[in-house]
């Protein structure tokens, strides 16, 4: 059925068997075209389907017609019914770590090998989501399933919501933070223990707490809000406070904020029942990610 799919040109260079079948389709098409003008009507659809182990394929096959005209979209669909399609599912996302984050939780779902049918495009920032139709236009024709997660800031919101109007995008498929991927996901309490938990097992004495964390966030937005500047993320925040807590000793990464994060976020996964998750980015990944790479396996050796 793939093979017929491509254009006629290409079947010139067949030869043997493959030739003599689509020589027997071609007469069955003139056929069918001849007695449809005759009355209007189509002819009837074979009453037997030989039963050789292929007759869901034959039946979609007699319903089409002999010699009929395939869309992208038709071979798009003939492809994952026969889980040939490339990959499952394409993140669009903006920031190195949140590939990360995203990575360990369908890991921790689906085991590592799943995400062998992941791919990922970083926007390196929110402010390049200006691409967002092309890049999701050209990727949708490939990936089962293409999400968009990403921050509000720098317009991105309009951006996607343009996308999901114009059809590119369904709206459950984009996870927009409000504020970060970080603060959207924890307390900052929660961040404020894993600040101090990092800077233990690098050997650095850390008091901070969730409202230290809070009140030196909202001194930053305010002042970028009276210079209008661009408003700083929780977690850029909490990295300053750490440096400026410790004199400049020891410095938080946010690769080391976000490993520790989404171990948290997985345990959690594991610890609670699915109806009980209150964090947006792992019921996201449960909901829209994980359904296009959970299919049967074949059975086979190993």
């Amino acid at each position: 059925m793939l093979r017929r799919a491509r254009p006629r040109a290409f079947h010139i260079r067949w030869e043997g068997e493959a030739r003599r079948a689509q020589d027997h389709f071609d007469a069955a098409d003139v056929l069918r075209r001849f007695l449809a003008e005759l009355d209007g009507r189509q002819p009837a659809q074979p009453q037997l389907i030989p039963m050789d182990g292929r007759q869901i394929e034959r039946q979609a096959l007699y319903q089409r017609g002999p010699a009929s005209h395939w869309t992208g979209a038709d071979v798009v669909e003939a492809l994952k019914q026969a889980e040939l399609y490339p990959h499952g599912v394409h993140v669009v996302h903006e920031g190195r770590t949140d590939r990360i984050v995203i990575e360990t939780l369908i890991a921790s779902l689906l085991g590592p090998g799943a995400l062998d049918e992941v791919n990922f495009t970083d926007l390196r920032g929110a402010g390049s989501a200006a691409v967002l139709t092309d890049l999701v236009g050209s990727l949708s024709g490939y990936a089962r399933q293409v999400v968009v997660v990403i921050d509000r800031e720098a317009k991105a919101l309009e951006h996607v919501q343009r996308l999901v109007d114009s059809g590119g995008l369904a709206a459950d498929d984009a996870l927009i933070f409000n504020t970060s991927l970080e603060e959207a996901n924890a307390s900052d309490d929660e961040l404020a223990a894993l600040a101090t938990a990092a800077a233990r097992d690098h050997g650095v004495s850390l008091l901070l707490t969730g409202a230290d964390l809070r009140r030196f966030h909202e001194e930053r937005v305010a002042r970028a809000v009276a210079r209008d500047r661009e408003i700083p993320g929780l977690a850029k925040s909490l990295e300053q406070l750490v440096a400026k807590t410790t004199a400049g000793q020891w410095h938080l990464r946010k690769p080391d904020l976000d490993e520790r994060l989404v171990v948290l976020l997985a345990e959690e996964m594991h610890a609670l029942a699915r109806r009980q998750w209150r964090r947006p980015l792992p019921i996201f990944v449960a909901d829209h990610i994980v359904p296009p790479l959970n299919r049967p396996q074949p059975a086979g050796p190993g």
